[in-house]
């Protein structure tokens, strides 16, 4: 807004508000994002998560490779793939503890969810949703 030619200000700033004053209120608010954002670090565990997400990938892939191959994996193999899968716990970003259980339960609901839609494919997901809901918490 500080650039913005004087005509247009006026019809850029909100009614019964000064020019000046809407233009420290976004400053104000422009400069909270930047708190929010720096504090909240979302690139770096973002990034954090995508490098655990491609180890784990790559451990995947290798074991099902391995096991196609062998039909079992030699226990040299099997100690390598299992220091690679926990490297890979330590290069991510940990869930916190607050967070575990609703997303447990999320990931439990989405399961069951689709063991029964395996068996009853037409079925309404909010109504089955339901069902799981009150199936669940009527014992």
């Amino acid at each position: 807004m500080g650039f913005v030619d004087p005509h247009l200000t006026s019809w850029l700033t909100p009614p019964h508000l000064e020019a000046p004053l809407w233009i420290g209120l976004l400053g104000a608010f422009t400069f909270g994002l930047t708190l929010v954002q720096f504090k909240a670090d979302w690139r770096g565990r973002s990034e954090a998560h995508q490098r655990s997400f491609t180890m784990y990938a790559e451990v995947k892939r290798e074991a099902g490779y391995l096991l196609a191959e062998q039909g079992q994996i030699a226990s040299r193999d099997f100690q390598r793939l299992a220091d690679r899968y926990d490297m890979a716990s330590d290069v991510g970003a940990g869930v916190p503890e607050k967070d575990f259980l609703p997303l447990k339960r999320r990931h439990k609901m989405k399961v069951a969810l689709s063991k029964m839609l395996d068996e009853r494919p037409g079925s309404a997901l909010w109504l089955t949703k339901l069902k799981l809901i009150l199936r669940d918490n009527l014992r």
